[in-house]
């Protein structure tokens, strides 16, 4: 089980306080970096000036844009599933070699 710690960030000028896993600390301080940038980008650039509404834009917008790429770039479900049955026949083979020398 892992560490659970408090990530104090900040988001247009306020603080927010969150526990996560501390091995998801470095990941969870980025990502909020970069949704403060988005957020920012926003409010400099728009009429908008209430925080929430700047919040939910910029989730909008980060959810679009990752749900773009996985469009320009899906998964390759088939390429995958070879790869786990070639992976498959390789363990398969490794313990009857083994069960072989017993």
């Amino acid at each position: 089980m892992s560490d659970t710690v408090t990530v104090g960030l900040d988001l247009l000028g306020r603080r927010f306080t969150f526990s996560c896993p501390s091995e998801e600390r470095d990941s969870l301080m980025a990502a909020a970096r970069i949704l403060d940038e988005k957020m920012r980008t926003i409010r400099d650039n728009s009429r908008v000036v209430d925080g929430e509404r700047i919040a939910i834009l910029a989730a909008l917008n980060l959810t679009h844009d990752l749900m773009l790429k996985r469009v320009e770039n899906p998964l390759d479900m088939e390429a995958i599933q070879r790869k786990i049955e070639s992976i498959d026949e390789t363990a398969q083979r490794a313990i009857q070699a083994q069960a072989d020398l017993f």
